[in-house]
């Protein structure tokens, strides 16, 4: 880390990539939303690979540490409205995370769209309760991702994230869109972050289909999140998610909960 004024969630500088204190995750180590973030945005800038993000999917392998590390990416396929690559994030020589992502190339289609939702007004949302999330739903007691956000509620219990910073400086609002995603599993928990955690887990996947070009999304606009999470007692599940911002649907997500005893992570 330096003493410079911190400008992004994670940048690249003499061929790596470098986490702010923003960066971390509940746990201390690098947030997986920033994970996945920085290996969509690697995979976006390889020449050969056309268009936007339509899917993502990410492998969390791992657990990195809140240190410099590398991702090399490169093309699996290009076609003529689709290409293909992967990506791999490595740490002190091992392998902490994978990806693979689809990019679509823009074809006029005039009788489709994304359908509009009922706007939000951004005005009306409202603060989440200190002592149900505190400065997240794992009050840390001091900068982390949750940090870089203004965080809001909706009436129906959406939670309205707002970039402080650019979670990477030059990247397409994607980039946001999956890293917000990822928040999904902890935010809508079965039992909702109350004073008894049923289990834990660790981050072990996410994937997400995009329905919207970067260039359609304002990277410092309101991205609302709502979702829901079926865990069983044999120990996995799994969470869905809608991302939108306030006038249609940016994203769906889905993420696998490998489940622990609650206990055990005290």
């Amino acid at each position: 880390m330096t003493d410079q004024p911190i400008t992004a969630v994670l940048t690249r500088r003499d061929g790596s990539w470098h986490p702010s204190p923003y960066a971390a995750g509940p746990f201390g180590g690098l947030h997986g939303g920033v994970i996945a973030a920085g290996l969509l945005a690697a995979m976006a800038e390889l020449p050969a690979v056309a268009g936007d993000p339509a899917v993502l999917n990410v492998q969390l392998l791992r657990a990195p540490k809140l240190a410099p590390f590398s991702i090399e990416a490169a093309q699996i396929r290009s076609g003529r409205r689709s290409s293909s690559a992967e990506a791999t994030l490595t740490q002190d020589g091992r392998e902490m995370a994978r990806a693979t992502a689809m990019f679509a190339s823009p074809a006029q289609l005039t009788d489709i769209d994304v359908p509009s939702i009922d706007p939000i007004d951004t005005a009306q949302l409202s603060a989440p309760e200190e002592k149900r999330i505190g400065t997240g739903p794992w009050s840390l007691g001091g900068d982390w991702f949750w940090s870089a956000f203004e965080v809001r509620l909706d009436a129906d219990g959406g939670f309205w994230f707002r970039p402080r910073i650019p979670v990477i400086e030059g990247a397409s609002a994607a980039a946001t869109v999956v890293a917000i995603a990822d928040w999904s599993s902890g935010l809508f928990r079965p039992d909702r972050m109350g004073p008894r955690r049923i289990a834990a887990w660790p981050n072990a996947e996410l994937s997400v289909h995009l329905a919207r070009p970067a260039a359609q999304i304002d990277p410092r606009g309101w991205f609302g999140v709502s979702g829901a999470s079926a865990w069983n007692g044999l120990g996995w599940g799994y969470t869905g998610a809608t991302l939108r911002d306030s006038e249609k649907t940016l994203a769906r997500s889905a993420q696998a909960c490998i489940l622990t005893p609650a206990e055990s992570t005290t």
